[in-house]
């Protein structure tokens, strides 16, 4: 069962099968699996998943063919990226907010979590890095989004502040939506896999400065791809409405 965020089902729909045409496990052309079958898999009623589907077709996402099937069209990337944008209804100024509001929270985080993990914190970040290892290989933006913010969270934990544990867990449901917009972008997942890999080994070394200057490092990072994504989407709606 697809979820995580507040909003309609058939949005969590839609945006699970726009994911998989960016990453490519959908290509253009390629005809979806039967409404049974996708339905099945998603853990949704047929009618949720129809109506995820005209919604894309609407958005020229998907072909719906009478008698033969649902089938990707030819999009840009770029076009990919606002209908994802629209479904999460998430805008760049709150998106570079939040990350923004992350960056100062994340690194007294980290900071914490430094000099307080202990061996069996250690052995929990290290089982969800080797699942963000397997998710890496096999291409899955979905699956990394979900360790990503399992990742996050388990730091907000071992740094042991109650407040600051609280504040994370107020914006979660933004944290869950930008990580998801922007993990689909190819060479995020590589990218953010090998700095989580890094604040842990600065955990295991205590070394709280290290580990404050690459969650900086990963969240500084996160924002330039959002401001590069949203330049992309913004000048291709510029150049369709000409």
């Amino acid at each position: 069962m697809i979820g995580g965020i507040r909003r309609k089902l058939t949005d969590e729909v839609a945006e699970y099968i726009i994911q998989k045409i960016k990453e490519g496990s959908y290509k253009v052309g390629d005809k979806l699996p039967t409404e049974l079958i996708l339905a099945r898999e998603l853990g949704v009623s047929r009618g949720t998943l129809r109506e995820a589907i005209n919604k894309l077709s609407s958005m020229g996402i998907l072909d719906v063919r009478q008698g033969e099937g649902t089938f990707v069209k030819e999009t840009s990337v770029s076009s990919i990226m606002d209908s994802l944008k629209r479904l999460l209804n998430i805008d760049y100024g709150t998106l570079q907010d939040l990350l923004t509001a992350r960056l100062f929270i994340e690194k007294g985080l980290v900071s914490l979590a430094a000099g307080r993990a202990k061996a069996g914190d250690i052995a929990s970040l290290r089982t969800i890095l080797t699942a963000m290892d397997e998710a890496v290989a096999n291409k899955n933006a979905l699956e990394f989004s979900r360790l990503d913010e399992q990742f996050h969270f388990e730091l907000a934990r071992i740094a042991k502040n109650k407040v600051l544990e609280k504040v994370m867990e107020a914006i979660r449901h933004l944290i869950t939506t930008q990580q998801q917009y922007i993990n689909i972008v190819p060479g995020i997942i590589e990218k953010s896999n090998e700095h989580h890999q890094r604040i842990v080994d600065a955990l295991i070394k205590k070394d709280v400065s290290g580990a404050e200057a690459i969650m900086t490092e990963h969240i500084i990072f996160v924002m330039q791809a959002v401001e590069k994504e949203y330049k992309i989407t913004n000048e291709a709606s510029r150049s369709i409405n000409k």
